[in-house]
């Protein structure tokens, strides 16, 4: 009777995952989306490319450790900046499993910023991000504090 009960709960997990993809799938998924951006598309067609749903990603985890389900909010976070008489809406996608993978969880320092002027994208990416703080002296504390992380890796 317990092999039948253990075969049970088996199988109603892989039933529950069967339309859950891993966080690397999410972060593959959202990688290759970002290619298809381009600067001057309106914010529409952006989050239409990148999506909206928030993704329910399962961790894969060593043998006979517990399975963790992590939600992946899609867009991953958003902000707005303002700065040098400008005003920018910056929008993360997770896109990579780097540090992630050490928390089981997305970071910021996985995702890769989107950034819109007036409800246009003007460009993406970490290296974008980083001229533009400087440029018009952006406050993005959590930006700031991904960019440190991410040097500190570069050779």
């Amino acid at each position: 009777m317990h092999n039948g009960i253990k075969i049970f709960i088996i199988t109603l997990l892989i039933f529950s995952l069967a339309g859950c993809l891993t966080i690397r799938q999410v972060a593959e998924n959202n990688s290759n989306s970002l290619k298809k951006i381009k600067p001057g598309m309106n914010k529409r067609e952006l989050l239409d490319i990148m999506g909206t749903e928030n993704l329910d990603a399962y961790v894969p985890m060593w043998l006979l450790t517990p399975l963790t389900v992590t939600v992946i909010r899609n867009p991953w976070s958003t902000r707005k900046a303002i700065g040098g008489g400008k005003s920018f809406d910056i929008v993360y996608y997770f896109t990579s499993y780097n540090y992630s993978k050490l928390t089981g969880t997305g970071c910021i320092v996985d995702s890769t910023p989107i950034v819109l002027e007036n409800d246009k994208v003007i460009g993406y990416g970490w290296t974008f991000l980083e001229e533009l703080i400087g440029k018009y002296k952006l406050d993005i504390p959590e930006a700031k504090l991904a960019l440190e992380r991410i040097k500190g890796e570069r050779p």
